[in-house]
Formats: structure tokens, C-alpha cells, sequence
């Protein structure tokens, strides 16, 4: 006599998180690249030997990258494994976005800027606002529109001077 036995999988896949927030650098990902990054060193174990998928529950992750003050916050996302007979199971990571790289900007290098010597009697000195505007500098960055600066302005006694003199500007984000 012949039986046939029949044996059903009723264990779920355990699914390994590594310990702590999954760092992610703040830039412009792609959906599949933000769930690779998000992924990574994830993995799933299951009784039947195969898992068929790891990934991340649509609508469940918060990550966004890009958003200006995303920066230092924690989101996160819902990680699912399924095995090859449907069964699954739901680990959350967190994920902290960095922003390690720094703004970059621009500012024209030609022709240099001058300026008309303003009125020694006045007292009055160029302001950054007419130095930035002048010399058409612009910033960008990942996270949103970074400010800009200029050291050593030129005082008083430099803006009715006339002469050649350099400032430094720095963008910061």
C-alpha cells in the first residue's frame, strides 16, 4: 500500500537586521537604489531552504534622502522576507541620513568684479549682499540651497579705495 504524505511549510523566514541605524548619504537615489542601500547586510533565513525575496514594503519607508533638513534624522522602513511557499515575515530598520559632502558653488572668474569706489565721507562699506551679487556666485547642494559668505569684506576705508583686493567666500550647507 502507497500513502502519499504531504508536508506543508508553517514557519515563517527569520529575517537578520544589523544592529543600529543603517547610515545612508544624503543624494538623488533612485527608488531601486535607495532599497540597495537600504538592503544592504540584511539577510533571511527560512526552514525550506530558499527564501525568494527580500524587500522593502511599498509605501512603508520614510527614507527620504534628498529633502532639505532630511539631514541627521531617522526614518524608517518596513524590510519583508518570503519564502518559496509564500510565507513571510516584517523587520523594521531604521535608517539615519548623513550629509558628508560638502556644498559646491560657483562664481564668475571673468571679467573680475569692480566696483566704483563708494564715497569716502559716507563711511559706508560694500555689504556681502552686493559682493555675492556682483561676482554671480551661486550654491548648490544635495539638501536643499546651502549659504553663502564672504570673509574679509572690505571695510570702509577698502570700498572708497580704489585697489585690488580679494575676499573669500564659503558656502555651508
Amino acid at each position: 500500500e502507497t500513502r502519499t504524505v504531504r508536508l506543508s511549510d508553517n514557519v515563517d523566514p527569520t529575517i537578520s537586521v544589523p544592529a543600529g541605524a543603517k547610515v545612508v548619504e544624503a543624494q538623488v537615489y533612485t527608488e531601486s537604489e535607495l532599497h540597495a542601500a537600504i538592503l544592504d547586510g540584511v539577510t533571511a533565513q527560512d526552514n525550506s531552504g530558499s527564501i525568494a525575496s527580500i524587500t522593502i514594503v511599498p509605501g512603508s519607508s520614510t527614507v527620504q534622502p534628498t529633502v532639505p533638513n532630511a539631514v541627521d534624522q531617522t526614518y524608517q522602513a518596513t524590510i519583508v522576507a518570503t519564502d518559496i511557499n509564500g510565507r513571510s515575515s516584517t523587520r523594521t530598520r531604521f535608517v539615519k541620513i548623513v550629509d558628508t559632502v560638502p556644498p559646491t558653488f560657483t562664481v564668475d572668474p571673468l571679467p573680475p568684479l569692480t566696483l566704483e569706489p563708494l564715497d569716502s565721507a559716507s563711511g559706508n562699506a560694500f555689504t556681502e549682499a552686493q559682493l555675492l551679487q556682483g561676482l554671480d556666485a551661486v550654491a548648490t547642494d544635495v539638501t536643499g540651497t546651502p549659504s553663502l559668505s564672504v570673509a574679509a569684506l572690505l571695510d570702509a576705508s577698502q570700498s572708497s579705495t580704489p585697489g585690488t583686493y580679494s575676499v573669500t567666500i564659503t558656502a555651508t550647507d
